[in-house]
């Protein structure tokens, strides 16, 4: 680390040139991120619930895949308002990217005698009794009637069928975009209200939010960690170029997620504002270093590179351990998770050589250009040694066994609380309530029906011409009933629903069937039929009430279908879709962010006893790190709000970033310790007097940092600020007093070692 140090000291426009350089490039790349919601990458693998969610989304039309269109109007029985709205959904069929329209328009009457079927509403829409009369026919109508008119008969929904494969982000865009013209058009001088929603509008949303976060956010996270730097330093020059590393790292990591092709997405996108907080403390702690060596050196340049000499290994540790939090994620089945992992490690490491590099190269230039460095200090509110000893680490060191047993304690009752953690998954999540898109979603499925479906695919026999036979259509019903037994009122809809709207009195009737399946247009037919006609869709409409709760009706579901539902073919026979494939996913990908922060703890305590070659360091170290984890789990126990994809990931990055403090007390020690006496009451009191108020300072700056995640615009990024904060908090006060109570306990337990290399204490 002091290499990098002399090398940018010794040929300064050699180094100011390079970074020059790569900032440009940085900034050329990061102009090509790309955004993604992770909705398709999250759950991709190789998972069973998987293969059976793709090859039903091959097979037939998806209902996640819809647009919903929700209109509303005082009275939709008015003849002009009836009108405009027939008018919409004709205009609606020809947009591009429309496979089909489905609304009350779309119904129509059973077939007579000769198998002949005719509108449900007619061409004349002038008499509103008759179409009052008309719209109560249609919330009855067997064919999906409840899901298309409202109870009251003032809201309707006109679903639009996106063509296959234009439900991805970029055509989803622009049919929302056309689809919002033809509506804005259509309600002119009418009293229909008017709005679009669905899964793709959602999705549209949350990566619009994006967008705007990775903005606002960055934007956010400099102005208020220069704030803090500013008042920690007290010196709008020493404020000004500590700001510039931080600002370097951000720059290159933002052109290393746009070059690399990682992207942002709904967990990449608290990255930047991380890197950008982790850069501030550690520019910070430099800072302070060079604050304290300047007096001791006759020139600037020997006291900046005694201070990168001194802290830059700790800074260079700290950086490797919340990479390896990062690192621990790489070992997750989704892809979605893979790639925060990879993005986290690639930016960490990034942002470390970007300070180091360029933090020794500001401040050379300003000592060659005269500012005085010895005569800044950090601010009396945050330097006075009185304070934070007389409040943290005297306390403990009086009391160490005390504080030491209480701290086991709690962490003990942490821990045994983290273990009952249920995960907890929802889309919806990821979505902020207040979107337009996310509020017509939730009046939708509250005053018309659920959008949201388990699909069923069922195996027919069929009449060798694609058509489902009688025998087919007979067991599809029989699976079918018992479905409707098992969803509790929910909507299930079938070939079996058709043939009752066909024949009411149950008579079973192949002929009729193949005559209608034959008139349908293709994307209806998808609907409820393979292509070759072999294999039957049954839907079960419902909510998303939360991974837990479809779950277990999907248990239910899968129960009832019983043994005529089985077949050789594992993509038929189960529940299937959107809903049943990430419920089934979300929990295991959640347990396994829990392992990875195993993983995460296990190598960041192996690699701190490594790099002390001390095992009492990277035991200890553990503890005060791992408390406030345990302590945020509980309480996610406690309080039932369950473990998220956002908590999950939040609380195993927090861990790698706490380890901060700890990794410059350790540090500390090694620098100010004598020989032998690396654990005495005094040497610890010292140390701690030493280096509280920086730890202060830069969890100070750390949490200020983070601050702008909490007006961020989507909610899961809100979450993981409260968490990281949260996290940052408790580590600092683990640190001020656990950490000295356990490391007093230790020193009195073994005999410290006669001799050490380099300084550095080895308690093996």
């Amino acid at each position: 680390m002091g290499l990098l140090g002399r090398l940018v000291i010794g040929h300064p426009v050699t180094a100011w040139i390079v970074v020059i350089c790569i900032g440009l490039a940085a900034f050329a790349a990061a102009t090509r991120i790309e955004f993604d919601d992770g909705l398709r990458t999250a759950f991709a693998g190789e998972s069973e619930a998987y293969f059976r969610y793709e090859a039903n989304r091959a097979r037939f039309n998806q209902a996640d895949a819809d647009l919903a269109i929700l209109a509303r109007a005082p009275d939709l029985s008015d003849p002009g308002t009836l009108a405009a709205l027939r008018d919409l959904t004709l205009e609606l069929g020809l947009a591009t990217n429309i496979a089909d329209i489905y609304s009350i328009f779309s119904l129509r009457e059973a077939p007579d005698a000769n198998g002949d079927t005719r509108p449900l509403f007619p061409l004349d829409l002038s008499d509103r009794a008759a179409n009052r009369r008309m719209l109560d026919r249609a919330r009855d109508h067997l064919l999906g009637g409840r899901r298309l008119i409202s109870q009251d008969g003032n809201a309707v929904t006109i679903v639009a069928s996106l063509e296959p494969g234009a439900d991805e982000i970029g055509s989803a865009r622009d049919a929302l975009a056309e689809i919002g013209a033809i509506a804005d058009q259509a309600s002119g001088g009418t009293k229909l209200v008017l709005g679009i929603t669905g899964l793709a509008a959602v999705r549209d949303t949350v990566i619009s939010a994006m967008i705007r976060d990775l903005f606002q956010l960055t934007a956010i996270g400099a102005l208020v960690g220069a704030l803090a730097c500013f008042i920690v330093l007290r010196d709008p020059m020493l404020t000004f170029l500590n700001t510039l590393p931080p600002a370097t790292a951000l720059l290159w990591c933002l052109g290393a997620l746009g070059g690399t092709g990682l992207g942002v997405n709904t967990l990449t996108n608290a990255i930047p504002v991380l890197i950008l907080v982790l850069s501030f403390a550690d520019s910070l702690h430099l800072t302070a270093e060079v604050r304290r060596q300047r007096p001791l050196h006759a020139s600037a340049d020997a006291a900046i590179l005694t201070a990168v000499e001194r802290i830059a290994p700790a800074c260079a540790l700290t950086s490797f351990t919340t990479a390896m939090a990062f690192a621990a994620l790489l070992f997750s089945d989704s892809e979605l998770i893979r790639s925060l992992g990879l993005a986290g490690t690639i930016t960490t490491l990034l942002a470390l050589v970007a300070v180091l590099a360029v933090h020794p190269l500001v401040m050379a230039l300003a000592g060659r250009i005269g500012i005085d460095l010895s005569r800044r200090r950090i601010g009396p509110d945050f330097g006075s040694r009185f304070w934070t000893g007389w409040i943290f680490y005297r306390p403990a060191l009086r009391r160490a066994p005390c504080v030491a047993g209480a701290a086991l304690v709690v962490l003990a009752t942490a821990l045994a609380a983290y273990w009952t953690v249920r995960p907890v998954y929802s889309f919806l999540e990821f979505s902020n309530p207040h979107d337009k898109a996310a509020i017509l979603l939730n009046e939708i499925e509250r005053d018309i029906a659920p959008v949201g479906s388990i699909d069923i695919p069922i195996r027919i026999e069929t009449d060798g011409d694609g058509h489902p036979s009688a025998a087919g259509l007979d067991r599809l019903a029989g699976v079918h009933r018992r479905l409707e037994a098992a969803a509790e009122g929910r909507e299930v809809v079938s070939l079996a629903t058709v043939a009752r709207w066909i024949a009411p009195d149950g008579a079973a009737d192949s002929a009729p069937m193949a005559r209608l399946l034959d008139d349908l247009p293709e994307a209806q037919r998808k609907r409820l039929l393979s292509r070759d006609g072999d294999v039957a869709l049954i839907r079960v409409f419902t909510t998303d009430e939360g991974a837990a709760a479809t779950r277990a009706l999907v248990d239910r579901l899968a129960a009832a279908a019983g043994p005529e539902a089985e077949d050789p073919d594992r993509s038929v026979g189960r529940p299937t879709g959107l809903l049943a494939m990430t419920s089934a996913i979300s929990f295991d990908l959640i347990l396994q962010l829990n392992a990875c922060f195993v993983v995460a703890v296990a190598a960041s305590g192996l690699f701190i006893m490594l790099w002390f070659r001390s095992v009492t360091f990277g035991l200890l170290a553990l503890i005060p790190n791992i408390l406030p984890i345990a302590m945020v789990g509980g309480w996610l126990a406690w309080s039932g709000a369950g473990l998220q994809f956002t908590s999950a990931v939040a609380l195993t990055i927090a861990f790698g970033i706490a380890v901060d403090d700890t990794v410059h007390v350790f540090n500390r020690i090694r620098l100010v310790a004598p020989r032998g006496h690396w654990f005495d009451a005094r040497t610890l009191a010292r140390t701690m007097a030493d280096v509280s108020p920086v730890l202060i300072a830069t969890t100070f700056v750390l949490a200020l940092g983070m601050i702008g995640t909490l007006f961020g615009s989507s909610p899961t990024i809100s979450y993981f600020g409260i968490l990281v904060i949260t996290v940052f908090i408790l580590a600092l006060i683990a640190d001020l007093m656990v950490l000295p109570a356990l490391l007093l306990i230790a020193g009195r337990l073994q005999r410290a070692p006669k001799n050490s290399r380099m300084g550095n204490p080895d308690l093996r």
